[in-house]
């Protein structure tokens, strides 16, 4: 039976960051012309980690790749998995107040139009809270921003 794509487990945890090693691997080994797939009856990498992928690969799809390639590979996966995260990461953040970590503008605006598109699909109850601290900036001028930043947390 041919192999018809790849699916990841990376030494066999499960964690957060599988989805971006496949986003990796395809972007890395689509030009070679693997397929790369999360499908349930390809799990023959499971359990490898990113050398043993690579060299199984090279094996399955009868790639040319040496072992200087394959290290290349290995690093350039690294480095291209430290760079997804990152990105990840500040786009979470982007959408965080710095001093509270609740949901900003940009994010309270996207939640927004999802929720009312959702009551008017399905008709389901829908609620807006607005909460205002009065008389912060008196606080802020009277004892301090950094009174002012515990009022608001």
């Amino acid at each position: 039976m041919a192999i018809k794509a790849i699916v990841f487990d990376f030494d066999g945890v499960l964690a957060d960051s599988e989805m971006l090693h496949l986003r990796v691997y395809r972007e890395l080994l689509g030009p070679s012309g693997v397929t790369i797939k999360t499908d349930q009856d390809c799990e023959r990498y499971l359990g490898f980690d990113d050398e043993g992928v690579f060299r199984q690969v090279t094996i399955d799809f009868g790639l040319l790749l040496g072992d200087e390639e394959i290290e290349l590979l290995i690093e350039r996966t690294h480095q291209l998995v430290l760079l997804r995260q990152k990105i990840d990461q500040l786009r979470a953040d982007a959408d965080l107040d710095a001093l509270t970590g609740v949901a900003n503008r940009r994010r309270f605006r996207v939640a927004l139009v999802r929720e009312v598109e959702r009551w008017r699909r399905y008709g389901i109850p829908c609620a807006l809270l607005m909460v205002d601290i009065d008389h912060l900036k008196h606080i802020n001028d009277k004892f301090g921003h950094p009174a002012g930043d515990l009022v608001i947390r």
